[in-house]
């Protein structure tokens, strides 16, 4: 599942933060040690191109969405980490 949505997910369920992170066990992936995701959370599933200005080019002059109005921003924020260290936050 695309990382964007996965936070989108959460943050309809009423979570304050996502911490993610990918298990190779789960998921399926030769992973090397100490590797952590990284991208967009941007969903851009839902709108086309920049998702400040959609469907026109990003530049000045051109009217951007507000942040905090924007369909294409998710409103939680996340914090990718290493494979192998999100045991220590539950001991």
């Amino acid at each position: 599942m695309d990382r964007a949505l996965k936070i989108k997910a959460a943050e309809e369920r009423g979570a304050a933060a996502v911490i993610e992170f990918s298990d190779p066990k789960t998921e399926g992936w030769d992973l090397p040690e100490g590797f952590v995701q990284r991208g967009s959370v941007s969903l851009m599933s839902f709108l086309v191109g920049d998702v400040l200005t959609p469907g026109i080019p990003s530049k000045p002059g051109y009217e951007r969405i507000p942040l905090e109005h924007n369909p294409g921003l998710v409103g939680i924020p996340s914090l990718p980490l290493v494979n192998h260290r999100p045991c220590y936050l539950t001991r």
